[in-house]
Formats: C-alpha cells, sequence, structure tokens
C-alpha cells in the first residue's frame, strides 16, 4: 500500500494514514448516508441507511389513483349511512311494502264506498179502496228498504215519477211517488195513493167485497222514481229506476185488503 505523509499537526508528529477507500458521493445535498455503527469512520460492503426527504417518497396508492380511493370511500359512507337509517335493504323493503298496502287499502276502500252500491226494495204491506163523492181512491202502504251500509237515499226530489195501479193490465188509478230521505240501512213505510179513473169501482173489487175468499190479482208501475245516493254529505250518483209489482189481495174490509202474494223487481241505471 502506498503511503502519504502529511504535515504536522499542531500537536506535533506526522500522522500515517492508510489509503481509505472513497465514500460514495450523492448528487442530492439533502440525503445524508449514515455510517453502520460497528464500524465507525469506514465505509465499506454492507447495509446503509438513507434518508430520503418525504417530498421525494412516492404516496401509495400513486396520485393518479388517488381519485378512485376518493370514490370509493365516498361511497363507503354513503352506504353506512343508509344502513343507520334503514338497517338493511330488506328492512326498507318491507317498510316501502307495507306503505303501499296501506295506501293501497284506503284507495280501495273509498273506491268501494263510493262505486259500490245496491238499489232500493219495495214490497207492499195493504192496499186500500176508498169510495168517494165523485171518484174513487186507491191506497197502497208501501215499504221501501235502503240496502247500503254507507249510502243514504233520497227519492223524487223533481217529482217527475208516475205511478199506475193496473187491473187485468188496464189502468184504473194513477199517482205520484212521494218524495223520501232515508239514511243508511233504512226502512220507511210510505202511503202511495192513486186517483181512479172511473168513479165506479170495478167490478173484479166489488165482487170481491161480497165474496172475501175471491182473490184479485194486481199490478203496480213505478215510473221513473228518482233516486239519489249520498255519503253524509256528498252526493254520490243520481239515477232512475223502473219498479214493478204484482201482488194478489183478498178480503176486502174498511182497513184494506190482505195482502196474500206479491213479487216486486225494480230496473234502470
Amino acid at each position: 500500500m502506498e503511503e502519504r505523509e502529511h504535515h504536522p499537526s499542531k500537536h506535533g508528529g506526522n500522522i500515517r494514514s492508510s489509503s481509505l477507500p472513497e465514500a460514495p458521493s450523492f448528487s442530492d445535498p439533502h440525503q445524508q448516508v449514515f455510517p453502520k455503527p460497528d464500524q465507525p469512520g469506514t465505509f465499506g460492503h454492507g447495509t446503509y441507511i438513507v434518508q430520503v426527504p418525504r417530498d421525494q417518497v412516492y404516496r401509495i396508492p400513486p396520485p393518479e389513483n388517488a381519485i378512485y380511493v376518493k370514490k370509493y370511500r365516498k361511497n363507503n359512507q354513503g352506504n353506512t349511512k343508509g344502513s343507520s337509517f334503514c338497517g338493511s335493504c330488506s328492512y326498507c323493503t318491507f317498510i316501502w311494502a307495507m306503505i303501499i298496502v296501506l295506501i293501497s287499502a284506503i284507495i280501495g276502500s273509498f273506491v268501494g264506498i263510493f262505486s259500490i252500491y245496491d238499489d232500493p226494495s219495495f214490497s207492499i204491506e195493504y192496499f186500500l179502496v176508498k169510495k168517494l163523492k165523485k171518484n174513487l181512491e186507491y191506497e197502497i202502504s208501501i215499504k221501501v228498504l235502503n240496502p247500503n251500509k254507507h249510502h243514504g237515499i233520497s227519492y223524487n226530489q223533481d217529482g217527475s215519477n208516475n205511478v199506475v195501479l193496473l187491473l187485468k193490465k188496464k189502468e184504473i188509478g194513477e199517482g205520484k211517488f212521494p218524495k223520501l230521505d232515508q239514511f243508511s240501512k233504512g226502512s220507511t213505510i210510505i202511503n202511495v195513493i192513486l186517483h181512479g179513473s172511473n168513479s165506479k169501482l170495478p167490478k173484479e173489487i166489488s165482487t170481491s167485497k161480497t165474496h172475501s175468499k175471491k182473490r184479485i190479482s194486481l199490478s203496480l208501475s213505478m215510473k221513473n222514481v228518482g233516486v239519489k245516493l249520498k255519503f253524509g254529505p256528498l252526493h254520490v250518483k243520481s239515477k232512475k229506476i223502473d219498479v214493478s209489482c204484482s201482488f194478489l189481495v183478498d178480503r176486502f174490509d174498511d182497513k184494506g185488503a190482505h195482502v196474500v202474494t206479491q213479487e216486486c223487481t225494480s230496473s234502470g241505471g
């Protein structure tokens, strides 16, 4: 090994040293190299600790992927908020299904109330003949039933109806169906007065009065009976109906004839 002489130090004496391997050079002035602790003052083959400034360290993930990471975190936060509100997707689906079922039930109830109804029914209670000075008068007692649970009914507010009493298909009396208001599920007995078309009592009725067991077949026709259906104060629908009743009577007396059989039907819209 080649030895070099150095000038004497200020403490005196010459310093002899062997040639040392040159330390690695770094172009970056901020980088620092630390020797291994067990070999102070020398550099050799081995492990070195290099300190690099933070701004020169690559990020993980790389900057070009940071936007995807940010988006992923936002999505996770949104899912966390949604789950805290509903608990789970199945729970939210159940809640919405229950709401839809409830709304459908309410709408169905209103549709049923306003659109589903039954026509009133009629039946004859008794039949009475009155002979006045100048003409005859027939009084028929009719029971009117409103079968609807939610609807009230008003009858003949315009008075345009026509009621005709027939004997063997021949008209013997004529009158009007009276005005009437009914509550839901209500029944009312009304008296319809028919004025005779002839002052003379029909032969069949006169004979039946003297022979109480003799029966007479009569027909009652009620045309254009006005019907208004109501739900509380609301007017739901108006219509005209025709009512036809065929009945058999006997045993005439001052209180009226006995109704043996009867059949009443209604039609119209």
